[in-house]
């Protein structure tokens, strides 16, 4: 309820762990989808999200002496201390994107330019009427998942969707968070024709 070195900061400029996320403030009965502009009042409740459930996971798993371990990583380095000790003892298998470590046994890549191209093409071919809405979920705006997926969809619809009709929110692969933006925007414009979630 008190100032901190936390309040009234950007949260663009506050020093957080990497394997962490703002998710949400509440605000005198408001929620907040929070932006690196938002700042954190006195009185504020935070919603944090962490990557401390997957390294819990991760760890669990090694106490039960797995013989060998599958893993998605987010594309940061959060991961790479549990993924480098579980490397020295058992095959690691990393799927998605790396880790930000070299200390695995495999990498399967996908082919998210594609995915993003493969659904903006079903939308066209299927979907989409001139002046329909539609509503693209991302992931965390950072991820190279993301990113890869954002620029297949944009690719094979430039030209034909016009970008009024497109709204893009960022739902960081959280089911509450992209339901949250989801509300925001039928506020906003009372409906959504399509919806694209990138997860």
């Amino acid at each position: 309820k008190s100032k901190t070195e936390y309040t009234d900061v950007p949260l663009k400029e506050l020093s957080l762990k990497s394997n962490n996320l703002i998710a949400c403030i509440a605000r005198k009965r408001r929620i907040i989808i929070p932006n690196g502009d938002d700042c954190i009042q006195a009185g504020d409740s935070v919603i944090v999200v962490t990557m401390e459930k997957q390294i819990q996971d991760i760890e669990t798993l090694m106490e039960y002496g797995i013989d060998i371990l599958i893993v998605s990583p987010d594309g940061s380095d959060s991961l790479s201390s549990v993924l480098s000790e579980a490397f020295q003892k058992i095959p690691v298998i990393l799927t998605g994107v790396g880790a930000g470590t070299e200390d695995y046994t495999c990498l399967i890549k996908s082919d998210d330019q594609k995915i993003g191209r493969l659904a903006g093409e079903y939308i066209l071919n299927n979907l989409y009427e001139k002046n329909k809405k539609i509503v693209v979920f991302q992931g965390v705006e950072e991820s190279p998942v993301s990113k890869q997926r954002l620029k297949g969809f944009q690719d094979s619809v430039q030209g034909t969707i016009p970008e009024e009709d497109i709204t893009y929110y960022c739902g960081d692969w959280l089911r509450d968070r992209a339901e949250l933006r989801m509300k925001d925007y039928l506020i906003s414009y009372d409906s959504a024709d399509i919806v694209f979630a990138f997860n």
